[in-house]
């Protein structure tokens, strides 16, 4: 009597569960732990209120006022507490200032509940190349956002390695948007910080141009129904192109609201994150171990290869006598609605298709033939009756014929046995990594090239310093540069622009006269006196900018310190230019500089000078003569014509 009152009290206790939620299931499997066992109806009411595991949630979530958006943080917080278990906070960052970065980290901080709700703080990045990735952090999140539009953080590559020393990780957003992601060119790619790709943003579907379908099937393939400003057939940023390429990308879904209120049209559905915290949602998503849905669609999908159970964004080895291999799927539509479609994607097309009617929980299975020796991705379409859909990550199978390997010595060229497979390790104690990278668990199926990071001072070996591979040079406070670190300085070691002057970093006034306002000079560049000087103007006409009469002239003059429009009176003949001479307080040219300047049968008496003036020679005795002598010696007149002269003055002729 006691068994039977407890079975129908369980009964009581499923139906309501499945009538609030839509999530409980008698039949097949729902759900999936890394360990990969069947779940019993006990385990799977452990998703249902108060079960302290989460389900949904999601990433690239509701942009703010502080990107120009419509909602304020309160309502971001509260849309985002009403409709998910865990979210990250989004604003571009090139509308993010550090203040607004501040208050972003503090709304995730301040909101972050273990067991209640999972807030990352986060930011949208975007790089040179156009792509845009949703960043987000398993702590506080660093004290400073790395912005695309910063040189050392423009590109992937150097994003990536910024997020792994961060504690940081990524979402590549809206992958096929015009102009955004082009999955032919690796540079926007890294699996390990970036590991999830969008398949759905703002309603629009990111998968492919079509849905292509093979004969038999049971499908026809059909143009996407859901894209607006997207790259077209031939486009390289489809999500199908990058797995086709052969990348490992979990799948997720984005709102992107600009908006007020949140449209709910996406969710990211996490594979029994091990608990509700950060560090349990973040190593979820690392995993791979999501799916991307339209609605609040469960689904678990798993597969069985021969020695355990893998689950949806798992990659592993299977190794047997028949290349078949059997796909478990159990999908719940929400409450009122029901599942129409479950489609079996292999190598990126439709090869299979079963069809329900009236049945809120659908469960089976899909079995498909791998190609030998070929890596092959399948993942799982449901389409709901109000025509909303859902995505499982996909998983990828590595398949070897019978005559695999169990252990390393089956294996034969240095390869090692991973999951029934041999292949060669990724590194080996001689080599196998990068510039600046060592190998961690070397010769094993877990060897990993890891960045070796540079110590401070000088660079002896090859190591990571801000973000790139570095020979030699210097890592001062993680920052390369090609000069020694500044020494301790009051306690503190200065940055790379600063100086340590009376015992404190400090960053000199100017290094350079642009450094400086206009009429001023950089003096003592780059130390610790430097300072910005004021130029005052020389005496005369002002050709460049500097000081007259206490403020910056650029043009006029500058006469004993008193700035006027006309030109200074002279004193001397450097006073004056072009030529001329100063005379009674003004620059004039002389009458005469030689005889070549005065008329035919004159010379010049006192040339140069302000009393030079041209007379007749029949004027002139004795100085007329010593005048012709005096050409002679400057050059003026050869020693031709000077004889020619002297027997003109002696004949008493002009000469």
């Amino acid at each position: 009597m006691r068994a039977r009152n407890y079975f129908f009290a369980l009964i009581a206790v499923a139906a309501l569960a499945f009538a609030f939620y839509g999530i409980v299931s008698f039949s097949g499997q729902l759900w999936n732990i890394a360990g990969n066992y069947a779940l019993s109806f006990q385990e799977k009411t452990h998703y249902l209120a108060g079960s302290g595991k989460p389900v949904f949630g999601v990433l690239h979530s509701i942009h703010t006022t502080f990107g120009g958006a419509a909602m304020t943080q309160a309502q971001r917080v509260a849309a985002l507490k009403s409709t998910y278990d865990w979210a990250a906070t989004v604003d571009h960052d090139y509308s993010l200032s550090q203040s607004e970065w501040d208050s972003t980290r503090n709304e995730a901080n301040t909101n972050n509940s273990d067991n209640s709700f999972t807030y990352f703080p986060g930011y949208e990045w975007k790089g040179e190349k156009g792509a845009e990735v949703l960043v987000f952090f398993k702590d506080n999140g660093p004290s400073s956002f790395a912005a695309g539009s910063s040189s050392s953080y423009n590109s992937i590559s150097e994003l990536s390695s910024w997020l792994a020393a961060n504690n940081g990780m990524g979402q590549a957003n809206h992958p096929a948007r015009t102009g955004s992601y082009n999955f032919n060119d690796t540079a926007y790619v890294n699996e390990t910080q970036i590991p999830l790709i969008s398949m759905i943003n703002k309603g629009y579907w990111h998968w492919n141009y079509s849905w292509d379908c093979a004969a038999g099937s049971g499908c026809t393939t059909y143009t996407n129904p859901k894209m607006s400003g997207m790259q077209g057939a031939s486009g390289t940023g489809w999500v199908k192109f990058a797995l086709d390429k052969g990348y490992h990308y979990g799948f997720t879904g984005e709102t992107d609201e600009h908006e007020y209120p949140l449209t709910a049209d996406a969710f990211i559905g996490l594979v029994d994150p091990p608990s509700w915290t950060r560090e349990g949602v973040f190593e979820t998503l690392r995993k791979r171990h999501t799916w991307a849905a339209e609605d609040k669609i469960m689904m678990s999908v798993t597969a069985n290869n021969g020695t355990a159970d893998y689950v949806m964004g798992d990659i592993f080895g299977y190794r047997s006598s028949n290349p078949n291999i059997t796909i478990n799927y159990d999908i719940t539509a929400v409450s009122g609605k029901t599942i129409t479609d479950v489609s079996l994607f292999y190598k990126g097309i439709i090869v299979k298709v079963e069809k329900f009617s009236g049945r809120q929980n659908v469960s089976g299975t899909f079995s498909q033939s791998l190609t030998n020796g070929k890596e092959d991705y399948l993942f799982i379409e449901a389409i709901q009756s109000n025509g909303k859909r859902a995505w499982s990550s996909p998983m990828w199978i590595t398949f070897t014929s019978t005559g695999g390997c169990t252990t390393d010595p089956d294996c034969s060229d240095g390869n090692i046995c991973c999951d029934s497979v041999c292949r060669p390790p990724i590194c080996t104690p001689l080599g196998g990594c990068g510039l600046g990278q060592q190998c961690v668990s070397p010769s094993t199926c877990t060897a990993v090239c890891q960045n070796v990071d540079c110590v401070q001072g000088a660079i002896t070996s090859a190591c990571y310093c801000q973000g790139a591979a570095r020979e030699n040079g210097y890592c001062c406070n993680s920052i390369y540069q090609t000069t020694p670190c500044a020494a301790l300085c009051g306690g503190t070691t200065c940055t790379a622009v600063q100086l340590c002057c009376n015992n404190s970093c400090t960053t000199p006034a100017c290094t350079a006269d642009a450094n400086c306002q206009a009429g001023q000079l950089c003096v003592n560049p780059g130390a610790c006196a430097a300072a910005c000087q004021d130029v005052n103007c020389v005496q005369g006409i002002i050709s460049s900018a500097c000081y007259c009469s206490g403020q910056v002239r650029g043009s006029g003059y500058c006469c004993g310190g008193v700035y006027q429009a006309t030109a200074c009176p002279c004193v001397f003949d450097s006073d004056c230019n072009s030529g001329k001479i100063c005379c009674n307080g003004s620059c004039s040219l002389p009458v005469c500089t030689s005889a070549s300047g005065c008329n035919t049968g004159q010379l010049c008496v006192n040339p140069s000078t302000c009393s030079a003036v041209c007379q007749n020679a029949q004027y002139i005795d004795t100085p007329i003569l010593m005048s012709h002598i005096a050409e002679w010696k400057r050059g003026e007149l050869s020693m031709l014509v000077l004889m020619q002269k002297m027997k003109q003055w002696k004949a008493g002729k002009a000469a």
